[in-house]
């Protein structure tokens, strides 16, 4: 419209669809002119332009909303339109439907000084992380009206400490004005929904980065109060900026308010607001002196500063901050004549603690002369120079740094050390704190430790900010006694970006904090993108006891004193399947090898609940950590992966690198739409190296070790360059990484007979694996669930792994015929995998192929010895699987069948013991849990499982079928004991086994063995009593120095079923018990039947004779006097002869009496 001065209309001009030389296409219900802003002149023709909204616009999909630049002529025609949208005009990020993008526009002017125009366009019906939140979208314009760049302000910016809920609207109204007077435009952005009630306006001070420094809220409620807005009005839904409309120097806005009720519903109203001065106070002085009247306006202590200047202090400004209701902000102008400069730096020292933060505040160091703000980005080192210190080492042993109780509390650009607590702490309900670009335990260089006694960083609030995605927003965390960051249980949502945690400026490792970040118990913690290096604990502990939310992601860890991730803080966490506790499982590396290209092929196993996961890989440039468990030093990319929640599940990803690089993992949930969710703790190290492909069954080692070729010199049934199996291994121990042997021999090999393709070394063992390799038999074409690749030879070990081979792998070969082991693991070939073997048998597992020695030999630690869903068979062969030595703790044996094969073909099992778990194997862990992981183990020569030795202490066997072949109803006996626990091993937990047909007892513990629960398990028949052959002599004997035995419990399920004992033996007891009253050896619970002999005997001579005053070795039994049974119970009246003292009774039903009464 061209208006004449009495503001009447001289002339006008539409620009429609279809008029004023408008070029764009408009669909039906655009709405087209949603929103209008004046741009000046974009384009520098000399002419005004205009940005047009169309908040319904369909491009790409329903109401997401366009924008139109348009240039105009002198007469109000469109001398030229340019669209942006989802699909047009350089506008990158994609919208959503619905989002109605456009429905309101304002200019900024050149926020950042690059000479470009900036805008503003709300998006109130925006999905950040809930439905019509709504967002704000700042777009740099080119002048042919294209975007250059954009940025969005929303739930999810960092930096805008304001939360956003559900049908908020935020962005529904928006103007731009610059109301702090720091030359850098603000925005006013009307909310009018309501969800977070009330209705508000938000001021958002902006940097001329584009991100948020702070915000006031105006409302009902806040920020004035504003007087007459009732819920549902929708206060906020228009905005204007008046300029100053009173002469105050002060900004004036108008704010319509359409839905308003005075009067009569939807009249609507406008409110005219002045907008207050900022409460801004400017720190000129180091000292410690108290402002003189706080809440008069003034930051004043009563006297001057160096320059004459009435002085402001630290303390001051934050008393008067504290005082005066709003937004706050303290900046800093000290001069160079003040006695805390250094020459360098200013350094305040409080002489007792500071007061804490009441009201939202920005404390802003970087203002004072000086200041440089970092500008590289992690993990880079940081640039920056720190001009302000707070130095606490006059404030008191009990003296926290900065103290914030106050909500939406931003701390930037200091240097806070030497302090007797920590250096900034939050309390429980100061909500959104933000602390950013700053030094905490450091010296001002940021080159030494000047430590706060308790943490650097200590978090009690919720939605806590430490650091940021923005590199002046990084934080040096170094030095502190405790942690750098520790996340109380309180501080929800907390997020911990881009700090150097640990390290001195320059990023190396030398200003430890005890452990870098701790999180006890707070959920959703985000730890992304950081340095956490150097520590002396633990680089990341969080704990385990809040349901799975901490993300980790993306971090450089490395050279802590601890595990890089270490939950609950007790180093290395086993796996648990189903995976049911509150850490994540970790990923096994089986395999990584050079892909080309730059790129690395990774082989994992993972054991999983069913769902998406990324797994994140990172390069480890100083080598394995020396627990052989990995950190992390350079994130180097992640693969997605599903697990069916089925058990160890094998994947591959790709990621950059090259052979040599060491590799370690983590996992993360996937939680969708870019989100991840809880991580595992690290994998062990795996260093890549090269893939090597068996093509061959013959016998020729590598015609040039180390050259980085799998060649024999010869050629293969397919005139291939060949490939043996021995030439494999020889280049395998010849290179640097761990290598990957697969296979690809073809049909036409003469060593293939129907599918099985068998390599036999005759009497030349092949070479001892010297490193870390991964046998991958399953890789061969006809592999399912069998091996389909035979290893048979007649002199030594099938395969022999050295101390130096940790981290192997061998899967799916058939091993049989030598005179040695199956496989021997050395000490020191820790956490290596023995899975989806046949041992001691063919292929098909119904033929014996025999060893001399063990099936299956372990002397190194964390070893798996089959896998849920990846089992061994281990037949024929002296001992089955043996766990022996010292170095052999903390082994799993998991998932086995010993003693038969798949079919459960009698006559294959092994000359002496199935399991053996000797000399010193502490912590091994014999099945587990679940029938998952289930051993069956069948027709040993003598003990089903033995464990043996003075330091073999705290095994457990758990959950096996010992003597009952896998259908559940076959009887395969073992010959001697079902499980024996012989020669002073301590601390046995025997747990829930079906234990049958055992040729002699169902369990003994013998020799001074101390410390053995027995309990849960089935003893001569099974679980559903459907299988009862019993056992040959006793069902469990307690030996005459056993000491500490338990066999049974009070709590559920902790009884043990002993049944149909002394099937060879017709004195044998249910439970037999040689050792001493005093020993303490318990029966508790047990349900004991259809013994031979009794169902407990203390000693060896049947019912023992009550004696007076019971000295002998046996507790005197009760007598029964009467038992009257009435009205559905009994009551029993019996006599205890027995010294002075408290006894536990226990009574039990059968259904006839014993013949011995």
């Amino acid at each position: 419209l061209f208006l004449n001065s009495d503001g009447t209309v001289k002339a006008e001009q539409t620009i429609s669809g279809n008029e004023g030389g408008f070029g764009g296409v408009l669909d039906v219900a655009d709405n087209f002119g949603s929103a209008v802003a004046p741009l000046g002149d974009l384009d520098g023709d000399g002419m005004p332009d205009v940005a047009i909204g169309a908040r319904n616009d369909d491009d790409a999909g329903t109401d997401r909303g366009a924008v139109y630049i348009v240039s105009l002529n002198a007469d109000g025609t469109v001398r030229f339109d340019q669209k942006i949208s989802d699909t047009e005009g350089g506008f990158v990020p994609a919208l959503a439907d619905t989002e109605h993008f456009g429905e309101s526009i304002a200019p900024i002017g050149d926020l950042d000084g690059d000479g470009r125009l900036e805008i503003a366009v709300g998006a109130p019906n925006h999905f950040a992380t809930a439905s019509n939140q709504g967002g704000v979208w700042i777009l740099s314009l080119n002048g042919d009206g294209t975007v250059f760049a954009d940025n969005i302000i929303d739930d999810n910016t960092a930096s805008l400490a304001l939360p956003l809920l559900a049908g908020d609207l935020f962005g529904y109204a928006v103007a731009a004005a610059d109301v702090d007077d720091d030359t850098v435009a603000d925005l006013i952005v009307g909310m009018p929904g309501g969800a977070s009630a009330p209705e508000a306006v938000h001021v958002l001070f902006m940097n001329s980065d584009f991100t948020v420094k702070g915000y006031q809220t105006i409302s009902a409620t806040e920020g004035g109060p504003v007087g007459g807005v009732d819920a549902g009005d929708w206060f906020g839904g228009s905005i204007g900026v008046l300029g100053d409309l009173s002469g105050s120097g002060l900004t004036d806005i108008v704010v319509g308010q359409f839905r308003d009720d005075d009067g009569a519903a939807d009249t609507g109203a406008v409110f005219v607001l002045e907008l207050a001065a900022a409460n801004t106070n400017v720190v000129n002085s180091t000292g410690d002196a108290a402002d003189a009247l706080p809440g008069d306006g003034l930051c004043d202590t009563g006297g001057l500063n160096s320059e004459g200047d009435p002085a402001c202090t630290l303390r001051a400004a934050i008393q008067e901050a504290n005082a005066v209701t709003g937004v706050g902000t303290i900046t800093f102008a000290i001069p160079a004549t003040d006695p805390g400069f250094t020459g360098v730096y200013w350094s305040i020292s409080p002489t007792s603690a500071l007061p804490a933060i009441t009201d939202r505040l920005l404390v802003d160091g970087a203002t004072q002369p000086g200041f440089v703000a970092n500008t590289n980005a992690g993990p880079a080192a940081l640039n920056g120079t720190q001009m302000i210190e707070i130095d606490g080492s006059s404030a008191g042993t009990g003296a926290d740094g900065i103290i914030v109780d106050a909500d939406d509390v931003v701390v930037r650009g200091l240097v806070i050390n030497g302090f007797g607590e920590s250096g900034v702490v939050t309390t429980a309900t100061a909500d959104r704190v933000t602390i950013a670009g700053t030094y905490i335990g450091t010296s001002q260089a940021g080159v030494a430790a000047v430590p706060n006694g308790n943490s650097g960083v200590e978090l009690a609030g919720p939605g806590a900010v430490v650091g940021g995605d923005a590199a002046a927003d990084r934080n040096l965390i170094g030095g502190n006694t405790v942690a750098g960051v520790a996340v109380t249980s309180t501080a929800a949502n907390a997020t911990i970006e881009g700090n150097l945690i640990g390290t001195d400026a320059g990023g190396t490792p030398v200003i430890a904090n005890g452990v870098g970040v701790h999180v006890d118990g707070a959920p959703n913690a985000t730890i992304d993108s950081n340095v956490v290096a150097g520590n002396t604990g633990a680089g990341i502990e969080p704990s385990a006891t809040t349901p799975r939310s901490i993300t980790i992601t993306a971090n450089s860890i490395h050279t802590n004193g601890g595990l890089g991730i270490d939950w609950n803080g007790d180093g290395i966490t086993l796996n648990d399947w189903p995976d049911t506790d509150n850490v994540v499982n970790r990923p096994f590396v089986q395999a990584a090898h050079d892909a080309g290209a730059g790129n690395v092929e990774v082989v994992l196993v993972a054991d999983l609940p069913a769902g998406d996961y990324s797994i994140q890989a990172f390069a480890n440039p100083g080598g394995a950590d020396p627990t052989g468990f990995g950190e992390g030093q350079t994130y180097v990319g992640s693969g997605s992966i599903t697990s069916a929640g089925t058990g160890p599940e094998y994947f591959t990803i790709v990621v950059p690198g090259a052979s040599g690089d060491v590799l370690s993992l983590t996992v993360l949930e996937d939680l969708g739409a870019g989100q991840l969710g809880s991580t595992s703790e690290f994998s062990t190290t795996i260093q890549a190296g090269e893939l090597l492909a068996v093509n061959s069954t013959a016998n020729t080692g590598d015609a040039v070790p180390g050259d980085g070729l799998c060649d024999t010199g010869g050629l293969n049934s397919e005139g291939d360059p060949e490939c043996t199996l021995r030439a494999a291994i020889d280049e395998a121990n010849a290179s640097v990484g761990h290598d990957t042997i697969t296979f690809s021999v073809p049909g036409s090999d003469p060593g293939n007979a129907g599918g099985i393709w068998t390599i036999d070394v005759g009497v030349t063992p092949l070479p001892d694996i010297v490193e870390g390799i991964t046998i991958d038999a399953s890789t061969q074409s006809g592999y399912a669930t069998t091996p389909v690749v035979e290893l048979v030879g007649l002199v030594g070990d099938g395969l022999h792994l050295t101390g130096t081979a940790g981290g192997s792998t061998v899967r799916a070969l058939a091993i049989g015929g030598f005179t040695g082991d199956g496989i021997e693991l050395e000490a020191g070939a820790d956490r290596s995998r023995i899975v989806d073997n046949h041992i001691g048998l063919d292929a098909a597992g119904t033929t014996a192929n025999a060893l001399s020695g063990m099936g299956i030999r372990v002397a190194a630690a964390e070893t798996q010895i089959g896998d849920i869903g990846g089992g061994n068979h281990v037949g024929a062969s002296m001992r089955g699987i043996v766990v022996a030595g010292a170095a052999a703790v903390d082994n799993q044996v998991v998932a086995n069948v010993v003693g038969t094969g798949p079919t459960g073909a009698p006559g294959l099992g092994t000359v002496i013991h199935g399991v053996a778990v000797e000399a010193g194997a502490a912590r091994t862990v014999v099945g587990g849990p679940s029938a998952a992981h289930r051993n069956v183990i069948v027709s040993s020569g003598e003990a089903g499982v033995v464990i043996d030795g003075e330091t073999t202490d705290d095994v457990v066997v758990e959950g096996n079928w010992i003597g009952l072949w896998l259908d559940g109803l076959t009887a395969m006996g073992n010959a001697a004991s079902g499980v024996g626990v012989d020669n002073d091993a301590d601390s046995s937990s025997l747990i829930d086994n079906v234990i049958v047909a055992s040729g002699q007892d169902g369990i003994s513990i013998t020799g001074a063995s101390d410390s053995t629960s027995v309990q849960g398990n089935f003893i001569g028949t099974d679980s559903g009593l459907i299988v009862s052959p019993g056992s040959g002599a006793n069902g469990v004997l307690v030996g005459a120095t056993a000491t500490n035995t338990q066999v049974g419990g009070l709590g559920a399920g902790q009884g043990n079923t002993i049944a149909g004992s002394g099937q060879s033996d017709p004195n044998a007891d249910g439970v037999r018990v040689l050792a001493p009253k005093a020993a303490i050896n318990v029966i508790l619970s047990n349900e004991i039947y259809d013994s031979a002999g009794l169902a407990i005997d203390a000693d060896v001579d049947g019912p023992t004779v009550n004696d007076a005053p019971d000295i002998d070795e046996a507790v005197n039994h009760p007598t029964i006097d009467a038992v009257v049974a009435s009205g559905g119970s009994v009551t029993i009246d019996f006599t205890v002869d027995a010294a002075a003292g408290a006894y536990h009774v226990q009574i039990f039903g059968t259904p006839a009496a014993d013949p011995t009464g």
